[in-house]
């Protein structure tokens, strides 16, 4: 886990990049384009199944069951695929320009199609903080139960106990356990890849 002042360093430079989003009523932030399987949306302390075509509102907590994907549009040029037994917080979201979200559990595949807004967005997980930065991105569990980040396209920084790695296209790095460092950044072979984004998209290929 990574300490709070770190965190705090974080955020704290996202948020001088982006518009403020005033408090309120729950604001609807996407949609759920493809759903395989079963999942759960909490909202308001309200449980319930999710179906294709659902909206999807800040401080929503999605969960896919076992053998589930889910797929989300958010805004008009990011799209987050969710891999089975996960379960990821929105938190904040701008339209085209990035949000924040908490991946709680499981595994995640994040797009975002180049917009003239610079598109900027975290990502917090018990293993650590992804600041993201216009990209395609993989974070989840990869490989002997290590707790993986690949980009696609783009950058990720990837801070945990005090390290920060910064990953650029084709490049990786893993966390084995809470509370541990990142590994040093890497290129991760093909079949790797396949199975991280076989596990969140259902394909193999880009």
């Amino acid at each position: 886990m990574i300490d709070r002042r770190t965190f705090l360093k974080v955020v704290t430079g996202f948020a001088a990049c982006t518009p403020t989003v005033h408090a309120g009523a729950a604001e609807t932030s996407g949609v759920v384009t493809m759903l395989l399987g079963k999942a759960s949306v909490r909202s308001a302390d309200v449980e319930r199944a999710v179906k294709e075509g659902d909206g999807v509102q800040i401080g929503d907590l999605l969960r896919t069951f076992p053998e589930s994907r889910l797929s989300m549009k958010l805004g008009q040029s990011t799209i987050i695929n969710l891999g089975p037994a996960t379960t990821l917080r929105i938190e904040r979201h701008l339209t085209d320009a990035g949000g924040e979200f908490e991946l709680v559990e499981g595994s995640m595949f994040y797009q975002h199609k180049p917009t003239e807004t610079p598109q900027r967005s975290l990502v917090r997980s018990p293993y650590g903080l992804l600041a993201v930065r216009g990209t395609k991105f993989f974070a989840g569990p990869s490989r002997r139960d290590a707790f993986g980040v690949f980009v696609a396209e783009g950058r990720v920084d990837v801070t945990a106990a005090g390290t920060t790695v910064v990953l650029y296209r084709g490049l990786g790095c893993a966390i084995r356990r809470r509370g541990g460092k990142p590994s040093s950044a890497g290129i991760w072979r093909a079949n790797r890849i396949g199975e991280a984004l076989f596990t969140t998209t259902g394909r193999r290929t880009l």
